[in-house]
């Protein structure tokens, strides 16, 4: 793909998280986290700025990007992933 279409495909999956967000349909405290991730800070640190432990930050973020590739690949903006073991 150009340039062009990662920029692109990179804006359509902004676009599906954001709407995922606002609709309530990720775990608690996924917009400071996602913000704080945008902003280079560490885990630990998000944890601080948002008054919630390093597990829960850790916790949330696994399930937050659980959710967004299930929706991503509902949507089939990426491939269903392969089963372990490979079928054999």
């Amino acid at each position: 793909p150009s340039v062009d279409e990662g920029v692109l495909d990179a804006r359509r999956k902004l676009a599906v998280l954001s709407e995922e967000v606002l609709q309530g349909r990720m775990p608690a405290h996924s917009e400071g986290i996602i913000a704080g991730l945008a902003e280079g800070r560490s885990q630990p640190e998000i944890a601080r700025r948002l008054g919630v432990s390093a597990g829960v930050v850790h916790h949330n973020l696994a399930a937050l990007r659980e959710r967004f590739t299930e929706r991503l690949v509902q949507l089939g903006m990426l491939p269903p992933p392969v089963a372990a073991g490979g079928g054999r």
